[in-house]
């Protein structure tokens, strides 16, 4: 079993876009084999109201969680941070909200 020490977050990603998808990323790490990403927090926002749009959270390709998310910000914080394979990168993912909206997606985590 991996037993993960909390830490506070050290990386942040942000990403907005207007009727499309909004990809908010942390880079794969790149200084040492082996290290990986641990994701503390994602949120997920619209600026106007929206209906059940599918937001996900990533570990390289593989979609690892998703959600369904409303006209409100969607604020989701891991009581245990969510350990990413070694070397990969992450994303979280909102997507398109509609003519003239903007979705806006942010990760956070620390890397050891």
């Amino acid at each position: 079993m991996n037993v993960v020490q909390e830490r506070p977050s050290q990386q942040t990603a942000t990403a907005n876009a207007v009727n499309a998808v909004a990809t908010a990323t942390l880079a794969a790490p790149t200084a040492s084999v082996g290290l990986r990403h641990h994701v503390t927090h994602v949120s997920f926002s619209f600026s106007a109201a929206v209906t059940g749009i599918q937001c996900t959270l990533k570990d390289g390709t593989t979609i690892l969680m998703s959600w369904r998310v409303t006209n409100v910000p969607t604020i989701v914080t891991f009581a245990s941070p969510i350990a990413m394979t070694p070397g990969n990168a992450c994303s979280v993912e909102a997507g398109a909200g509609g003519v003239g909206i903007t979705g806006e997606a942010n990760i956070a985590g620390y890397t050891i």
